[in-house]
């Protein structure tokens, strides 16, 4: 049984390229939950909401700090996968070239 692959790799680069912009929005985003939260404790300083206020905090700055880590491993792991495809490519064409003299 054989297995066939076939990566569009313009396509997946592409793709890859608008996994970097969303990370980098994502990273904004991240940054303006944290100010917010930030405006928001000093609001309740001298509430007893304000440990309410702590725990959401730091739940909500953890997740935002999780989905941002996940984003980038998987950009960063696509992009290790396409210069492999392109890294093997090349090498099949170099020994096909190798091979006809």
């Amino acid at each position: 049984m054989t297995i066939d692959y076939d990566v569009d790799q313009n396509g997946m680069s592409a793709l890859l390229n608008a996994g970097d912009s969303l990370t980098l929005a994502l990273l904004d985003a991240r940054q303006a939950v944290i100010d917010r939260l930030t405006d928001l404790r000093l609001t309740l300083q001298d509430t007893t909401c304000l440990n309410a206020a702590d725990l959401a905090s730091d739940d909500l700055t953890a997740d935002a700090r999780s989905i941002l880590v996940r984003c980038e491993n998987m950009v960063g792991g696509g992009r290790e996968l396409l210069h492999a495809i392109q890294n093997a490519d090349q090498t099949m064409a170099d020994d096909a070239l190798g091979q006809m003299w």
